[in-house]
Protein backbone atom coordinates (compact mmCIF):
# COMPACT_ATOMS: atom_id res chain seq x y z
CA UNK A 1 0.00 0.00 0.00
CA UNK A 2 2.72 2.25 0.66
CA UNK A 3 4.16 1.86 -2.86
CA UNK A 4 0.77 3.08 -3.68
CA UNK A 5 0.35 6.23 -1.77
CA UNK A 6 3.75 7.81 -2.11
CA UNK A 7 3.46 8.21 -6.41
CA UNK A 8 -0.49 9.23 -5.56
CA UNK A 9 0.26 11.74 -2.96
CA UNK A 10 2.85 13.51 -4.49
CA UNK A 11 2.49 13.77 -7.98
CA UNK A 12 1.96 17.18 -9.53
CA UNK A 13 1.82 18.52 -5.37
CA UNK A 14 4.31 21.03 -3.69
CA UNK A 15 4.93 21.00 -0.27
CA UNK A 16 5.70 24.29 1.79
CA UNK A 17 6.15 25.34 5.72
CA UNK A 18 6.68 27.81 8.00
CA UNK A 19 7.83 27.00 11.62
CA UNK A 20 8.11 29.29 13.96
CA UNK A 21 9.67 29.09 17.49
CA UNK A 22 9.06 31.86 20.19
CA UNK A 23 11.19 31.82 23.43
CA UNK A 24 10.20 35.16 24.50
CA UNK A 25 6.68 36.03 25.77
CA UNK A 26 5.71 39.40 26.96
CA UNK A 27 6.47 41.21 30.24
CA UNK A 28 6.20 39.18 33.02
CA UNK A 29 6.01 35.72 31.31
CA UNK A 30 8.72 33.39 31.88
CA UNK A 31 10.80 32.78 28.67
CA UNK A 32 10.49 28.86 27.12
CA UNK A 33 13.40 26.99 27.09
CA UNK A 34 12.25 24.66 24.10
CA UNK A 35 9.96 26.60 21.66
CA UNK A 36 12.88 27.41 19.19
CA UNK A 37 13.80 23.43 19.98
CA UNK A 38 11.06 22.00 18.94
CA UNK A 39 10.13 24.33 15.91
CA UNK A 40 13.66 22.98 14.53
CA UNK A 41 12.54 19.22 15.09
CA UNK A 42 9.46 19.88 13.42
CA UNK A 43 11.12 21.71 10.55
CA UNK A 44 13.41 19.00 10.09
CA UNK A 45 10.91 16.23 10.46
CA UNK A 46 8.48 17.53 7.66
CA UNK A 47 11.08 17.87 5.44
CA UNK A 48 12.74 13.70 5.84
CA UNK A 49 9.64 12.94 5.87
CA UNK A 50 6.78 15.27 5.05
CA UNK A 51 7.58 15.84 1.19
CA UNK A 52 8.70 19.45 2.25
CA UNK A 53 12.12 20.19 0.04
CA UNK A 54 14.48 22.27 2.54
CA UNK A 55 14.37 25.18 0.35
CA UNK A 56 10.54 25.42 0.97
CA UNK A 57 10.71 25.21 5.00
CA UNK A 58 11.25 28.39 6.19
CA UNK A 59 12.22 28.19 10.12
CA UNK A 60 12.19 31.59 12.39
CA UNK A 61 13.30 31.35 16.05
CA UNK A 62 12.30 34.12 18.08
CA UNK A 63 11.73 36.09 14.95
CA UNK A 64 10.17 39.78 15.17
CA UNK A 65 6.10 40.69 14.25
CA UNK A 66 7.50 42.10 10.81
CA UNK A 67 9.63 39.15 10.23
CA UNK A 68 6.69 36.77 10.99
CA UNK A 69 4.41 38.94 8.27
CA UNK A 70 6.71 38.91 5.77
CA UNK A 71 7.48 35.58 5.92
CA UNK A 72 3.77 34.62 5.55
CA UNK A 73 3.63 36.82 2.61
CA UNK A 74 6.68 34.51 0.95
CA UNK A 75 4.39 31.87 1.71
CA UNK A 76 1.59 33.02 0.00
CA UNK A 77 4.19 33.99 -3.31
CA UNK A 78 5.41 30.47 -2.83
CA UNK A 79 2.24 29.06 -3.06
CA UNK A 80 0.94 31.55 -5.88
CA UNK A 81 4.12 30.03 -7.80
CA UNK A 82 3.24 26.72 -7.80
CA UNK A 83 -0.45 26.83 -8.27
CA UNK A 84 0.58 28.98 -11.51
CA UNK A 85 2.37 26.04 -12.70
CA UNK A 86 -0.51 23.72 -12.07
CA UNK A 87 0.57 22.19 -9.02
CA UNK A 88 -1.70 21.34 -6.17
CA UNK A 89 -0.17 22.99 -2.93
CA UNK A 90 -0.30 21.64 0.56
CA UNK A 91 0.71 24.53 2.91
CA UNK A 92 2.02 23.60 6.77
CA UNK A 93 2.24 26.25 9.54
CA UNK A 94 3.77 25.16 12.85
CA UNK A 95 4.02 27.63 16.01
CA UNK A 96 5.62 26.53 19.49
CA UNK A 97 5.61 29.59 21.97
CA UNK A 98 3.66 31.88 24.51
CA UNK A 99 0.10 33.10 23.63
CA UNK A 100 -3.20 34.04 25.07
CA UNK A 101 -6.86 34.29 24.18
CA UNK A 102 -5.91 37.01 21.36
CA UNK A 103 -3.02 35.87 19.92
CA UNK A 104 0.93 34.41 19.98
CA UNK A 105 3.85 36.46 21.31
CA UNK A 106 6.84 37.64 20.23
CA UNK A 107 8.32 39.22 22.75
CA UNK A 108 6.30 42.73 23.46
CA UNK A 109 4.68 42.06 19.99
CA UNK A 110 1.57 39.49 19.00
CA UNK A 111 0.22 38.03 16.32
CA UNK A 112 -3.42 37.83 16.88
CA UNK A 113 -5.73 34.66 15.98
CA UNK A 114 -7.66 36.06 13.62
CA UNK A 115 -4.08 38.03 11.60
CA UNK A 116 -2.68 34.60 11.43
CA UNK A 117 -6.31 32.51 10.11
CA UNK A 118 -6.10 35.78 7.53
CA UNK A 119 -2.77 35.06 6.13
CA UNK A 120 -3.10 31.30 6.21
CA UNK A 121 -6.45 31.60 4.37
CA UNK A 122 -4.95 33.89 1.79
CA UNK A 123 -2.22 32.02 1.11
CA UNK A 124 -4.84 29.91 -0.88
CA UNK A 125 -3.14 26.52 -0.76
CA UNK A 126 -5.44 23.70 -1.70
CA UNK A 127 -4.99 22.15 1.36
CA UNK A 128 -3.85 24.21 4.45
CA UNK A 129 -2.83 23.04 7.86
CA UNK A 130 -1.69 24.66 10.59
CA UNK A 131 -0.05 23.24 14.20
CA UNK A 132 -0.22 26.06 17.15
CA UNK A 133 1.70 24.83 20.71
CA UNK A 134 1.12 27.52 23.06
CA UNK A 135 -1.38 28.77 25.47
CA UNK A 136 -5.10 29.09 24.58
CA UNK A 137 -4.22 28.27 21.42
CA UNK A 138 -7.84 26.93 20.96
CA UNK A 139 -8.93 30.51 20.57
CA UNK A 140 -7.52 29.92 17.22
CA UNK A 141 -10.05 27.19 16.24
CA UNK A 142 -13.00 28.13 18.75
CA UNK A 143 -13.71 31.97 17.53
CA UNK A 144 -14.56 29.80 14.15
CA UNK A 145 -16.35 26.66 15.60
CA UNK A 146 -13.34 24.23 16.13
CA UNK A 147 -13.65 21.73 18.53
CA UNK A 148 -12.40 20.47 21.99
CA UNK A 149 -11.14 17.07 21.76
CA UNK A 150 -12.10 13.69 21.95
CA UNK A 151 -10.10 12.51 19.22
CA UNK A 152 -11.49 13.19 15.91
CA UNK A 153 -12.96 10.47 13.03
CA UNK A 154 -13.00 12.22 9.34
CA UNK A 155 -12.54 11.38 6.19
CA UNK A 156 -10.57 13.37 3.46
CA UNK A 157 -8.84 12.43 0.37
CA UNK A 158 -5.45 12.18 -1.06
CA UNK A 159 -6.21 13.62 -4.17
CA UNK A 160 -8.99 15.81 -4.02
CA UNK A 161 -8.99 17.05 -0.42
CA UNK A 162 -9.10 21.03 -0.10
CA UNK A 163 -9.73 23.20 3.16
CA UNK A 164 -8.16 23.77 5.95
CA UNK A 165 -6.99 21.91 9.11
CA UNK A 166 -5.75 23.23 12.49
CA UNK A 167 -4.65 21.62 15.23
CA UNK A 168 -4.27 23.70 18.02
CA UNK A 169 -2.24 21.68 21.65
CA UNK A 170 -4.66 23.31 24.14
CA UNK A 171 -8.20 24.84 24.71
CA UNK A 172 -9.26 28.45 24.95
CA UNK A 173 -9.09 28.37 28.52
CA UNK A 174 -6.36 26.19 29.27
CA UNK A 175 -2.29 26.67 29.12
CA UNK A 176 -0.27 24.68 27.07
CA UNK A 177 3.00 23.22 28.96
CA UNK A 178 6.51 22.47 28.60
CA UNK A 179 8.62 19.93 30.25
CA UNK A 180 12.17 19.91 31.40
CA UNK A 181 11.60 15.66 31.52
CA UNK A 182 10.75 15.32 27.29
CA UNK A 183 12.72 17.86 26.54
CA UNK A 184 9.85 19.99 24.90
CA UNK A 185 5.79 20.67 24.98
CA UNK A 186 3.47 17.77 25.61
CA UNK A 187 1.56 18.74 22.50
CA UNK A 188 4.98 18.63 20.24
CA UNK A 189 6.34 15.98 22.02
CA UNK A 190 3.60 13.48 20.98
CA UNK A 191 2.70 15.26 17.50
CA UNK A 192 6.37 14.67 16.82
CA UNK A 193 5.97 11.11 17.69
CA UNK A 194 3.39 10.52 16.15
CA UNK A 195 4.24 11.93 12.47
CA UNK A 196 7.88 9.94 13.16
CA UNK A 197 6.08 6.36 12.96
CA UNK A 198 4.60 6.44 16.67
CA UNK A 199 1.07 7.10 15.10
CA UNK A 200 0.79 4.80 12.20
CA UNK A 201 -1.74 2.90 13.30
CA UNK A 202 -2.75 0.63 10.46
CA UNK A 203 0.72 0.08 9.93
CA UNK A 204 0.39 0.94 6.27
CA UNK A 205 4.14 3.02 6.26
CA UNK A 206 2.02 6.64 6.13
CA UNK A 207 1.03 8.43 8.89
CA UNK A 208 -2.13 10.29 8.31
CA UNK A 209 -3.74 13.65 9.59
CA UNK A 210 -6.46 10.88 11.24
CA UNK A 211 -3.75 8.55 12.83
CA UNK A 212 -1.20 11.84 14.38
CA UNK A 213 -4.21 13.95 15.64
CA UNK A 214 -5.61 10.59 17.59
CA UNK A 215 -2.15 10.14 19.01
CA UNK A 216 -1.56 13.39 20.15
CA UNK A 217 -4.79 13.84 21.82
CA UNK A 218 -4.51 10.73 23.58
CA UNK A 219 -0.69 11.41 24.34
CA UNK A 220 -1.56 14.55 25.79
CA UNK A 221 -4.03 14.23 27.83
CA UNK A 222 -2.56 11.01 29.71
CA UNK A 223 0.73 13.05 30.47
CA UNK A 224 -0.76 15.88 31.49
CA UNK A 225 -3.16 14.08 33.62
CA UNK A 226 -0.90 14.49 37.04
CA UNK A 227 0.51 18.17 35.60
CA UNK A 228 0.27 21.22 37.08
CA UNK A 229 -3.06 21.51 34.62
CA UNK A 230 -4.89 19.44 32.07
CA UNK A 231 -4.28 20.02 28.51
CA UNK A 232 -6.62 19.20 25.78
CA UNK A 233 -5.78 19.69 22.00
CA UNK A 234 -8.46 21.21 20.28
CA UNK A 235 -9.32 20.99 16.20
CA UNK A 236 -10.95 22.67 13.42
CA UNK A 237 -11.46 20.91 10.24
CA UNK A 238 -13.25 22.32 7.16
CA UNK A 239 -11.91 19.82 4.57
CA UNK A 240 -13.71 18.15 1.61
CA UNK A 241 -12.77 15.10 0.09
CA UNK A 242 -12.92 10.93 0.75
CA UNK A 243 -10.30 8.93 2.61
CA UNK A 244 -7.58 10.27 4.45
CA UNK A 245 -4.61 12.75 4.42
CA UNK A 246 -1.04 11.76 5.08
CA UNK A 247 1.33 13.65 6.45
CA UNK A 248 4.52 11.46 6.89
CA UNK A 249 5.56 8.44 4.98
CA UNK A 250 8.28 6.41 6.84
CA UNK A 251 10.27 4.80 4.00
CA UNK A 252 12.55 7.44 4.45
CA UNK A 253 14.50 5.63 6.70
CA UNK A 254 16.06 1.97 6.23
CA UNK A 255 16.20 0.41 9.33
CA UNK A 256 13.76 -0.14 12.52
CA UNK A 257 13.43 -0.26 16.19
CA UNK A 258 10.81 -2.90 16.90
CA UNK A 259 8.46 -2.84 19.65
CA UNK A 260 6.74 -6.56 19.99
CA UNK A 261 3.91 -4.96 22.34
CA UNK A 262 4.86 -6.81 25.41
CA UNK A 263 6.00 -3.61 27.60
CA UNK A 264 4.70 -2.18 30.48
CA UNK A 265 4.83 1.79 30.02
CA UNK A 266 5.82 4.62 27.38
CA UNK A 267 9.00 4.49 25.90
CA UNK A 268 11.10 7.31 24.57
CA UNK A 269 13.58 6.65 21.51
CA UNK A 270 16.44 8.91 21.84
CA UNK A 271 18.74 9.31 18.67
CA UNK A 272 22.20 9.90 20.44
CA UNK A 273 23.96 10.51 17.17
CA UNK A 274 21.97 13.23 16.07
CA UNK A 275 21.24 14.67 19.60
CA UNK A 276 16.90 14.39 19.18
CA UNK A 277 14.49 12.61 20.02
CA UNK A 278 12.28 10.56 17.77
CA UNK A 279 9.12 9.25 18.95
CA UNK A 280 7.67 8.19 22.43
CA UNK A 281 5.96 4.30 21.77
CA UNK A 282 3.40 2.65 24.43
CA UNK A 283 4.79 -0.94 24.79
CA UNK A 284 2.14 -2.39 24.68
CA UNK A 285 1.74 -1.73 20.93
CA UNK A 286 3.48 -3.42 18.39
CA UNK A 287 5.61 -0.36 15.94
CA UNK A 288 7.95 -0.86 13.93
CA UNK A 289 9.95 2.49 14.47
CA UNK A 290 11.90 3.72 10.91
CA UNK A 291 15.21 5.36 12.31
CA UNK A 292 18.08 6.05 10.61
CA UNK A 293 21.40 4.28 11.43
CA UNK A 294 23.16 5.52 14.58
CA UNK A 295 22.97 5.07 18.06
CA UNK A 296 19.90 4.91 20.14
CA UNK A 297 18.79 5.35 23.75
CA UNK A 298 15.15 4.06 24.53
CA UNK A 299 14.06 5.16 28.12
CA UNK A 300 11.24 4.10 30.09
CA UNK A 301 10.81 6.55 33.15
CA UNK A 302 9.44 6.05 36.07
CA UNK A 303 9.22 8.78 39.10
CA UNK A 304 12.75 8.28 40.94
CA UNK A 305 14.73 6.34 38.06
CA UNK A 306 15.18 5.76 34.28
CA UNK A 307 15.27 2.15 32.84
CA UNK A 308 17.62 2.50 29.83
CA UNK A 309 18.19 0.08 26.46
CA UNK A 310 21.56 1.05 24.33
CA UNK A 311 21.09 0.26 20.62
CA UNK A 312 23.39 0.17 17.80
CA UNK A 313 21.58 0.33 14.62
CA UNK A 314 23.46 -0.45 11.09
CA UNK A 315 22.06 0.67 7.57
CA UNK A 316 18.94 -1.72 6.79
CA UNK A 317 18.48 -3.20 10.34
CA UNK A 318 16.19 -4.52 12.47
CA UNK A 319 16.37 -3.91 15.67
CA UNK A 320 13.94 -5.57 18.69
CA UNK A 321 13.56 -3.56 21.53
CA UNK A 322 13.75 -6.24 24.42
CA UNK A 323 13.04 -6.11 28.29
CA UNK A 324 15.91 -7.56 29.33
CA UNK A 325 18.43 -5.26 27.31
CA UNK A 326 17.07 -2.32 29.80
CA UNK A 327 19.07 -1.35 33.16
CA UNK A 328 18.29 0.73 35.45
CA UNK A 329 19.85 4.41 35.81
CA UNK A 330 19.83 7.78 37.84
CA UNK A 331 17.55 9.61 36.06
CA UNK A 332 20.26 12.78 35.37
CA UNK A 333 22.52 9.68 33.94
CA UNK A 334 20.77 9.29 30.82
CA UNK A 335 21.64 10.27 27.81
CA UNK A 336 19.29 12.61 26.61
CA UNK A 337 18.62 13.95 30.28
CA UNK A 338 22.19 14.76 30.62
CA UNK A 339 21.38 17.11 27.37
CA UNK A 340 18.12 18.17 28.21
CA UNK A 341 19.79 19.36 31.80
CA UNK A 342 22.53 21.44 29.45
CA UNK A 343 20.12 23.09 27.62
CA UNK A 344 17.92 24.20 30.97
CA UNK A 345 20.91 25.54 32.59
CA UNK A 346 21.38 27.29 29.17
CA UNK A 347 18.40 29.00 29.08
CA UNK A 348 18.84 30.41 32.74
CA UNK A 349 22.00 31.68 32.23
CA UNK A 350 22.17 35.25 30.67
CA UNK A 351 22.63 36.02 26.95
CA UNK A 352 26.47 37.43 26.40
CA UNK A 353 27.18 40.16 23.66
CA UNK A 354 29.99 41.90 22.82
CA UNK A 355 30.53 45.00 21.49
CA UNK A 356 32.38 48.34 19.85
CA UNK A 357 32.13 51.70 20.97
CA UNK A 358 32.89 54.84 18.54
CA UNK A 359 32.09 58.49 19.63
CA UNK A 360 32.97 61.29 21.73
CA UNK A 361 33.63 62.55 25.19
CA UNK A 362 33.40 65.83 26.70
CA UNK A 363 31.92 69.07 28.96
CA UNK A 364 28.64 70.83 28.12
CA UNK A 365 29.97 73.02 25.11
CA UNK A 366 29.74 76.70 25.74
CA UNK A 367 30.79 76.35 28.91
CA UNK A 368 34.09 77.36 31.34
CA UNK A 369 34.86 73.35 31.84
CA UNK A 370 34.75 72.79 28.12
CA UNK A 371 36.84 76.33 27.15
CA UNK A 372 39.42 76.20 29.95
CA UNK A 373 39.48 73.12 31.01
CA UNK A 374 39.29 69.57 28.63
CA UNK A 375 38.32 69.97 25.73
CA UNK A 376 35.72 67.56 23.42
CA UNK A 377 37.68 64.24 22.24
CA UNK A 378 36.77 60.85 20.19
CA UNK A 379 36.90 58.00 22.11
CA UNK A 380 36.40 54.52 21.30
CA UNK A 381 36.44 50.99 23.29
CA UNK A 382 34.96 47.70 24.11
CA UNK A 383 31.83 46.54 25.65
CA UNK A 384 30.62 43.23 27.35
CA UNK A 385 27.43 42.56 28.17
CA UNK A 386 24.96 40.03 30.22
CA UNK A 387 21.77 40.51 29.32
CA UNK A 388 19.26 38.14 31.88
CA UNK A 389 16.06 37.17 30.64
CA UNK A 390 14.44 39.44 33.46
CA UNK A 391 15.41 41.98 31.80
CA UNK A 392 18.50 42.64 34.41
CA UNK A 393 21.69 43.71 32.45
CA UNK A 394 25.77 43.53 33.81
CA UNK A 395 27.59 45.76 32.23
CA UNK A 396 32.02 46.12 31.72
CA UNK A 397 32.81 48.92 29.19
CA UNK A 398 37.04 50.06 28.23
CA UNK A 399 36.56 53.09 26.70
CA UNK A 400 39.71 55.49 25.84
CA UNK A 401 40.52 58.02 23.67
CA UNK A 402 42.18 61.48 22.58
CA UNK A 403 41.81 64.83 20.74
CA UNK A 404 43.59 68.02 20.00
CA UNK A 405 41.57 71.42 20.71
CA UNK A 406 42.03 74.99 21.84
CA UNK A 407 41.57 76.13 25.36
CA UNK A 408 40.89 79.67 26.03
CA UNK A 409 42.46 81.49 29.29
CA UNK A 410 41.89 85.12 30.08
CA UNK A 411 45.33 85.67 30.93
CA UNK A 412 47.07 83.91 28.01
CA UNK A 413 44.26 83.50 25.21
CA UNK A 414 43.60 80.79 23.00
CA UNK A 415 46.20 77.64 23.83
CA UNK A 416 46.34 74.24 21.65
CA UNK A 417 46.11 71.05 23.96
CA UNK A 418 46.20 67.35 23.56
CA UNK A 419 43.53 65.90 25.90
CA UNK A 420 42.35 62.68 26.36
CA UNK A 421 40.67 60.27 29.07
CA UNK A 422 40.89 56.67 29.66
CA UNK A 423 37.80 54.52 31.87
CA UNK A 424 36.42 51.10 33.04
CA UNK A 425 33.44 51.20 34.39
CA UNK A 426 30.97 48.58 35.33
CA UNK A 427 27.68 49.01 35.64
CA UNK A 428 23.74 47.26 36.45
CA UNK A 429 20.66 48.03 34.53
CA UNK A 430 17.44 47.86 32.94
CA UNK A 431 16.53 46.63 29.19
CA UNK A 432 12.85 45.50 28.60
CA UNK A 433 12.33 43.28 25.38
CA UNK A 434 10.23 45.78 23.61
CA UNK A 435 10.28 43.28 20.22
CA UNK A 436 13.31 44.93 17.76
CA UNK A 437 13.71 47.60 20.20
CA UNK A 438 15.39 47.62 23.20
CA UNK A 439 15.93 50.82 25.29
CA UNK A 440 17.88 50.16 28.50
CA UNK A 441 18.60 52.79 31.52
CA UNK A 442 22.04 51.67 33.34
CA UNK A 443 23.54 52.81 36.85
CA UNK A 444 27.47 53.21 36.54
CA UNK A 445 30.75 53.15 38.25
CA UNK A 446 33.78 54.55 36.82
CA UNK A 447 37.42 54.71 37.44
CA UNK A 448 38.31 57.18 35.20
CA UNK A 449 41.73 59.16 34.14
CA UNK A 450 41.31 62.70 32.54
CA UNK A 451 44.63 64.08 31.02
CA UNK A 452 45.91 67.54 29.18
CA UNK A 453 49.00 68.60 27.89
CA UNK A 454 49.83 71.78 26.40
CA UNK A 455 51.22 71.75 23.35
CA UNK A 456 53.17 75.54 22.92
CA UNK A 457 52.78 78.97 25.05
CA UNK A 458 54.42 79.23 28.27
CA UNK A 459 52.93 76.18 29.48
CA UNK A 460 54.14 74.05 26.45
CA UNK A 461 55.07 70.45 27.02
CA UNK A 462 53.15 70.35 30.60
CA UNK A 463 50.80 67.83 31.50
CA UNK A 464 48.20 67.44 33.86
CA UNK A 465 46.15 64.52 34.85
CA UNK A 466 43.48 63.54 37.07
CA UNK A 467 42.19 59.77 38.17
CA UNK A 468 38.89 59.53 40.41
CA UNK A 469 35.98 57.27 40.81
CA UNK A 470 32.61 58.41 39.00
CA UNK A 471 29.22 57.13 39.84
CA UNK A 472 27.49 57.91 36.52
CA UNK A 473 24.06 57.45 34.26
CA UNK A 474 23.38 56.11 30.93
CA UNK A 475 20.44 55.71 28.52
CA UNK A 476 20.18 54.40 25.16
CA UNK A 477 18.25 52.22 22.67
CA UNK A 478 19.63 49.26 20.78
CA UNK A 479 17.41 47.58 17.32
CA UNK A 480 18.41 43.90 17.14
CA UNK A 481 19.41 42.56 13.74
CA UNK A 482 19.17 39.03 14.24
CA UNK A 483 22.41 38.79 16.60
CA UNK A 484 23.40 41.97 15.57
CA UNK A 485 23.09 44.47 18.18
CA UNK A 486 23.25 48.49 16.73
CA UNK A 487 22.50 51.04 19.14
CA UNK A 488 22.99 55.19 20.92
CA UNK A 489 23.69 55.59 23.72
CA UNK A 490 24.10 58.91 26.01
CA UNK A 491 25.98 58.68 29.12
CA UNK A 492 27.28 60.77 31.92
CA UNK A 493 29.82 60.51 35.20
CA UNK A 494 29.75 62.49 37.84
CA UNK A 495 33.39 63.50 38.97
CA UNK A 496 33.66 63.84 42.58
CA UNK A 497 36.79 66.24 42.23
CA UNK A 498 36.96 70.15 42.51
CA UNK A 499 38.75 72.01 39.45
CA UNK A 500 39.42 75.15 40.64
CA UNK A 501 36.21 77.00 41.18
CA UNK A 502 34.36 73.77 39.54
CA UNK A 503 33.07 71.38 41.88
CA UNK A 504 31.89 67.91 40.70
CA UNK A 505 31.88 68.60 37.30
CA UNK A 506 30.17 66.23 34.87
CA UNK A 507 31.51 64.39 31.67
CA UNK A 508 28.90 63.08 29.16
CA UNK A 509 29.37 60.63 26.43
CA UNK A 510 27.98 60.35 23.02
CA UNK A 511 28.51 56.40 21.69
CA UNK A 512 27.31 54.60 18.30
CA UNK A 513 27.05 50.99 19.57
CA UNK A 514 27.53 47.98 17.32
CA UNK A 515 27.75 44.34 18.89
CA UNK A 516 27.18 41.05 18.67
CA UNK A 517 25.01 38.29 20.71
CA UNK A 518 26.34 35.27 20.91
Amino acid sequence: MLVALVPLALAGEVRVGLFVGANRGADGEQPLVFATTDAERMRDLFVERGSIATADATLLLDPTLPRVTAALGQLHDRVAEARARGDRVVSIVYWSGHGDDVGLHLGAQRLTHEALREAVDAAAADVRLVFVDACHSGRLVRSRGGTRGPPLAFDVGITEVSGTAILTSSAASEVAQESDEIGGGYFTWFLHSALAGAGDADRDGVVTLNEAYAAVYAGTTIETRTAPAAQTPSFDLTLSGSGDLPLTWLDAADGALRFGGDLDGRFAVWDETRKRYVAEVDGTDSVALPIRPGLYYVHHRTPTWVEEARYVVGAGEQVTVDAIDFVSVAYDDTAARGDLARQVRRAALPDASVGLLLGSRGFPADTALADQYVPRHTVGGVRVRLAHRSGVDGVIDLVSGAGGGALTFPELGPVDVSAGSGSLALGVGWSPDLGPFEPSVTLRGAAMGIGRSFVDGPLADTRQVSWTVAPGLAAGVTVHVAHLEIGLELGAHILPVTWDDERWPTLWDGLFVVGYRL
